[in-house]
This record gives structure tokens, sequence and C-alpha cells, in this order.
């Protein structure tokens, strides 16, 4: 029938070929879940230590079964494999779970190059130390970022660290009521971590945000207005609506970096002149940058950097 997959017979099970990983001039046979996939065992040895090294078990077929994802395993091919034989596929288009999953294998079977490569692409869709606050929409839910702290401790990529545990700290856990909670998943560290980091964060964003004009909670205090007669961004309605004030407030302690991004890009408004508007730019984009900066005070790993395991 049209589309029925081919089948192979090995010992006393039936296997279903892998449509692009089995070749029939194939010499060595992976059999994977319900799948095998059969390839070039030269390709295989020279590109992996472990795969060679479980060449020289001792069998009476060359074939051999894993305990891998037949996604994750299939992907290591696409990679290592000449292009004649199939493309790679390390690309931004991939979605970040592969690429994690991708990562997992080609450390566990030493294909460093691989893993290097991935990981690279990898900091260009999840947030980095160095941009924490890029593509922060796969962290719209805790289990994401659960997984990524999981993920970059055995896989010793602490860069993806530290924005993960913002990501947790600043989630308002209330709107995800997943059973069983993701945060358990967390070492007692790691979840003290990301406790002590929302207290750190908070106190920070209070401490540098309350004193500004635009934070005054209904009491609007702007007096530094060069203008003559002023302007009314201290008054009545300046950025936003004076009854919004508790809100906006309120997303700057709990989403300091996106309420912040927010600020830097709101328009000239009719209420505030442009010197104010200039200056409450600058201003929160600053915060923005000094925040960014302390992300390692509020997320200190200095006690398990030399163990990023993440153990107990």
């Amino acid at each position: 029938m049209p589309g029925e997959r081919e089948t192979v017979s090995i010992g006393d099970m039936t296997y279903y070929k892998h449509p692009i990983h089995w070749y029939p001039d194939g010499n060595v046979i992976y059999l994977v879940e319900d799948t095998a996939i059969n390839v070039f065992q030269s390709i295989i040895t020279r590109r992996s230590r472990v795969l060679k090294e479980m060449m020289h078990i001792e069998t009476s077929e060359l074939w051999f079964r894993l305990e891998d994802l037949l996604r994750d395993f299939t992907f290591l091919l696409d990679v290592i494999m000449p292009q004649t034989c199939t493309k790679p596929r390390i690309s931004t288009d991939n979605e970040w779970r592969s690429l994690i999953g991708l990562i997992q294998i080609a450390q566990r079977y030493e294909v460093d190059d691989v893993a290097a490569r991935a990981a690279k692409v990898l900091e260009e869709m999840l947030p980095t130390v160095q941009h924490p606050d890029q593509n922060t929409n796969v962290y719209d839910d805790p289990e994401s970022a659960v997984d990524v702290i999981s993920f970059a401790r055995r896989c010793h990529l602490p860069q993806f660290l530290r924005p993960a545990f913002y990501a947790l700290a600043t989630q308002e856990w209330a709107d995800y009521p997943l059973e069983p909670n993701p945060l358990t998943r967390l070492s007692s560290k790691d979840m003290m971590r990301v406790q002590q980091g929302r207290i750190k964060l908070q106190s920070e964003v209070i401490s540098m945000a309350f004193g500004r004009w635009e934070n005054c909670n209904g009491q609007r205090c702007h007096d530094t207005c060069t203008k003559e007669g002023g302007c009314w961004g201290g008054w009545g309605d300046g950025f936003w609506p004076k009854e919004d004030d508790v809100a906006r407030w309120k997303n700057l302690q709990w989403h300091p970096l996106d309420e912040l991004k927010k600020r830097e890009e709101m328009p000239q408004h009719r209420h505030v002149c442009t010197s104010c508007r200039d200056e409450f730019v600058a201003a929160n984009k600053q915060m923005r940058v000094d925040l960014i900066d302390k992300l390692a005070t509020f997320f200190n790993l200095g006690d398990d950097e030399a163990a990023i395991h993440g153990g107990a």
C-alpha cells in the first residue's frame, strides 16, 4: 500500500526501516525504539569514540540496541552523515527542544563538534547571560524554564541558567496550576535560588525605581521639568492614565525587564514634553541595563559552578 513503511526482521523482532537512514549497503544496524537504522561503520566510528568502542563488543550480529529517543538519534545522524546521504539540519528553524535533545545525545556519544555547533545555535533561540531578554516567550510557562535548567546542568552550559532562574522568579505561579508542579523537579538549592532571587530582584527594583516620578503610585511627583510652565508628565495623564499607576508599578516589580523595555519604546505623549520624554526613556533604559548586569548577584551560582550537574 502507498505510504506503508518497510519492515525488517532482526533477531526475533520486526522493526520499521528508517525512511532516510536505512542504506542498503550499510554495515552496522542500530535499533532505536521500533525502528532499525542501517548506516556505515566507517562514518560512525570516525565521528564517535563511544560508538566505535561499542563495535569491539563481541557479538555474532553487527547490530546494537540503543536506549535513546529515536528523534534525537535521527537528528544526530542527520547532522553527521555526508550531504550526499542526507541534508544536515542545524539551523535556527529548528525548535529549541529538538536542539536540546541533539546536544544531549551528541555529548553522550562524544560528537563534540556537533554539540558545540548546536549550542551556538541554541544561544540564538533561548535567553542567555549575554542576552537575557531575547526570545523570552519560550518561558511563558514555568515547565520550560525548569527543563532548560535541568538541561543546562546536565550538559555543562551555564550560560542558560540565570535567565531561566529569572523567568521562574518572575512567574506569577498561581496562573499556572500545573500538577505535578514543575518546580518540584528542581534541586533544593535551585528551589531556594528561585525564591531568594525573587526577593533580591524585587528589592532592587523598588530601590531603583520608587523615587522615579512615574512610579509614585497615585501621587505623581514630577517637578524636574525645565520647560516654562512645566508639562503634565507628573500630574494628570503622563505616559499612561493615572488610574493605571498601580498596575504599571506591579508589572515593574513582577516583570521588570519586560516592563522597562515597554517604557523604552513608548512614543511621545501629548502631555509630556520632549525633554521629559527623553529623560524618562533614558532612565528606564539604564535601569534595565543595570538589572541585567546584576543577574549574577540575584541568582548566585558560585556555590555550585564547580559541580554544575545540580546536586542537592
